[in-house]
């Protein structure tokens, strides 16, 4: 996984929030200048040979559904993309044809989560409660103007949060039924998530430090000053849940 932060302050990380968001509203632009950023993972940016898209906001499952899916489906390993975390990706995607997994979670638990990461690793030094409300603020707008992008994109497969994780085989035989793909179920027993999480980094399994950094969050996020970036935040998240629900009732 990508890391979130380099080493910032509160206002360098909300400046690079919202260039980042901006270069995301031109979709060519934002993924030409990754290829020259990311040289390193060009193969996770999407391309015509690519067999299949998984994005999504951070810390949305991205992770986990990746590595579970290399390891039902090893011949593939290299023509997934993923992990931009940005609307481009996905729009991308839908233009060229390729088959499209959207993993959603809740804004309050993805954006606490991707918070309390940056926190955890020192790459996000956050010290008052006005800085905290700040980079909530900066975040739950990243996360509305994500899911809001995509909202209308065709060729999307849908899955929330708690499917990927708990039956994350059942969510990949929908994806081949939609777009009539042949790719391997990961079998979803506790004994092969145990396998996955032994060969993954930390930030992909649940941490006691990350977790007591959430519970410290989790009080502003309530903050009456973050009411509207909240609202938008679920309402984008209740429309794409609408779409996964849509998408269930169909059998794809």
């Amino acid at each position: 996984m990508f890391k979130p932060y380099g080493k910032r302050t509160t206002s360098s990380f909300i400046l690079a929030s919202r260039m980042s968001d901006l270069l995301d509203t031109y979709p060519s632009l934002f993924l030409a200048v990754q290829k020259l950023r990311l040289k390193h993972a060009r193969h996770r940016i999407i391309g015509p040979n690519h067999k299949l898209l998984i994005e999504a906001f951070p810390r949305s499952g991205s992770s986990f559904v990746h590595q579970a899916f290399k390891a039902a489906n090893p011949q593939d390993g290299q023509n997934v993309a993923t992990h931009m975390h940005r609307s481009s990706q996905v729009i991308r995607a839908s233009r060229l044809g390729v088959p499209a997994l959207i993993l959603v979670r809740s804004p309050r638990d993805a954006v606490i989560s991707l918070l309390a990461l940056g926190m955890q690793d020192a790459q996000l030094p956050i010290l008052s409660s006005h800085e905290v409300e700040a980079c909530l603020s900066a975040t739950l707008l990243r996360y509305a103007r994500f899911h809001e992008r995509i909202a209308a994109v065709s060729g999307l497969a849908v899955a929330q949060f708690d499917e990927v994780i708990e039956d994350l085989g059942g969510v990949v035989q929908r994806l081949n039924v939609k777009f009539g793909t042949d790719f391997m179920p990961f079998n979803h027993t506790e004994a092969a998530v145990s396998e996955l999480m032994k060969s993954s980094k930390r930030h992909l399994s649940p941490n006691a430090d990350r977790d007591a950094i959430k519970a410290s969050l989790a009080a502003a996020y309530h903050s009456p000053a973050l009411l509207k970036d909240r609202a938008r935040a679920d309402a984008a998240y209740a429309s794409m849940i609408a779409r996964r629900d849509a998408q269930r009732a169909r059998g794809k």
